[in-house]
């Protein structure tokens, strides 16, 4: 599991998270940048042996032959709940919008959004794959490439498959380059809409709000993305601000992965009742600490894009050194003395709410312990945190949150 930023270039075999892996699992990556190489270049891997589940990349990928938007090659593998919204282009062949060469067995639960270009055999989804299953994918990206045989070049698939193409929909071409094909060429506006996708899981695997989005995976959402027929922007970068202070989102907090520099941006609203929004400002409730979820739209000067959802992180800024133990009215707080047999608890009480987090920090405000529990109300309840057994000596603080407020502060001494 991991996120990588930034722009990686090379030879053969470059990925934004690996170049070449085997007997690993790749498991909940995403990569956000610009990859480019020779041969075998991916978004998250350029040549891997085994299977990928619930990665993402958002960026551009650029290369020679054997170019996608996830994977330059896979082999032995099934690709799963896994999607790129970024633009793959190759000068040579085997290109896909998620894998350029895919010498697998199933490509399943995936979607790309981004454009594909190569010289042949160009695919939506995948380049070249001689007899995989592609069950449960769209690709709404446009593909295009340099082929005299057109037969090479598909929303789906640039060679075709000889396995099972069951329930995939795609857009902006007739020719799905996928044999023993069940599915549909849609619009736009179509695959909007639930309804158009036939057969699929829309309550375990994929969620959609009609009208607006495309379908997204609901075990690996979208990292805030908006995309329109002319741009795709995103937070590419976790947004983190002070405790108390106003926020005013820039250009910069986004990055634009698609060919359109949009130079305008609107937030339309809040859906966040811990904060609130004037102009492009936005202002937490006093206190608050955690994530904050904003909805933002972003213009060219003529066309608006579709909402997205960005996340802000609101952090503690005020220094806990400074601050003196306390509680607010109706809570309670306490860390039993130590040493003693009990070292490692914490007794709490409070008058109304049920989510409470503890935080500990060490005297450099550094989060060294997080934990979330569930309390009783007007009882004083306890809460095990075996880190404040384990602490060297120094100064230290446990900070009461709930339901994302602080509520309560005390201070151990380690000695």
């Amino acid at each position: 599991k991991s996120s990588s930023y930034g722009n990686i270039s090379g030879g053969d075999r470059i990925g934004g998270s690996f170049g070449f892996a085997h007997d690993i699992n790749i498991r909940e990556c995403s990569a956000y940048g610009d990859i480019s190489g020779a041969d075998d270049v991916g978004g998250i891997v350029g040549i891997y042996y085994d299977d990928i589940k619930s990665c993402s990349f958002y960026g551009t990928v650029s290369g020679e032959n054997r170019v996608g938007g996830i994977a330059g090659a896979l082999l032995h593998s099934i690709l799963s709940e896994s999607f790129n919204i970024g633009t793959v282009t190759a000068t040579g062949e085997t290109v896909g919008g998620l894998v350029g060469d895919f010498l697998g067995d199933t490509i399943i639960y995936c979607y790309n959004t981004g454009n594909v270009h190569g010289l042949d055999y160009v695919g939506g989804v995948f380049g070249s794959s001689p007899s995989a299953d592609v069950l449960y994918v769209y690709n709404v990206g446009t593909v295009t490439s340099d082929a005299t045989d057109k037969d090479a070049t598909g929303s789906i698939g640039g060679g075709e498959s000889y396995g099972d193409c069951k329930a995939i929909f795609f857009a902006n071409t007739s020719y799905a380059g996928c044999g023993n094909i069940t599915g549909d060429s849609l619009t736009i506006p179509e695959l909007k809409e639930q309804e158009n996708y036939v057969d699929w899981d829309f309550d375990a695997i994929w969620t959609i709000e009609n009208g607006i989005t495309f379908a997204t995976l609901r075990n690996n959402p979208q990292n805030a993305i908006a995309s329109m027929d002319d741009f795709l922007i995103s937070t590419s970068r976790v947004l983190i601000y002070s405790m108390d202070d106003t926020i005013t989102l820039t250009m910069a907090d986004l990055i634009v992965v698609d060919n359109t520099d949009p130079n305008l941006f609107v937030m339309v609203s809040s859906i966040d009742p811990n904060c609130t929004i004037i102009d492009n400002a936005i202002i937490p409730n006093t206190n608050f600490v955690g994530d904050l979820t904003v909805t933002i739209v972003v213009s060219d000067g003529e066309f608006t894009s579709n909402a997205i959802t960005a996340t802000v992180t609101i952090e503690n800024h005020t220094a806990i050194s400074d601050l003196e133990p306390f509680c607010n009215d109706g809570y309670s707080l306490r860390v039993a003395p130590t040493p003693t047999q009990d070292e490692g608890k914490i007794y709490y009480s409070l008058e109304s709410g049920k989510s409470v987090t503890f935080v500990v920090y060490n005297s450099n405000e550094k989060i060294i312990e997080k934990i979330k529990v569930d309390a009783d109300i007007n009882k004083e309840s306890i809460c095990e945190l075996p880190i404040l057994s384990k602490l060297k000596k120094g100064t230290y603080y446990v900070v009461m949150f709930v339901d994302g407020e602080k509520k309560g502060i005390t201070r151990i001494i380690k000695l």
